[in-house]
């Protein structure tokens, strides 16, 4: 519950689940979790982001909770882009999580 133990278990979340692909990487641990599961621990932190983390008053928390979600975009490209872009993909649909796919673009840079 403490802001250390969330940002822990964010950046092993990140490093585990969503770790940077590259060469390096090709056959490592993220290779252990299925789609499924990916798109699975993407839904449930988004669902956390926008209901505690997003809201935490550690600045630590909510930075780590937008590297995983922006960690997660090169695992699970076609979902992430359905949960915060709409299914459409298109400028018109309206997406009500626009704020938070600023702040992940954002903490990407």
């Amino acid at each position: 519950r403490d802001p250390a133990t969330k940002v822990r278990a964010l950046e092993e979340l990140s490093q585990c689940v969503f770790p940077p692909i590259s060469k390096e990487t090709a056959g490592s641990e993220a290779e252990d979790y299925s789609r499924p599961e990916k798109i699975a621990a993407l839904c449930h932190l988004v669902f956390l982001h926008q209901t505690k983390l997003g809201y935490d008053n550690n600045f630590s928390v909510r930075a780590g909770s937008y590297k995983a979600l922006t960690a997660s975009k090169d695992h699970v490209p076609k979902a992430w882009v359905s949960l915060f872009v709409g299914e459409s993909g298109d400028d018109t649909t309206f997406c009500p999580a626009a704020t938070t796919v600023g702040m992940a673009w954002i903490a990407s840079r």
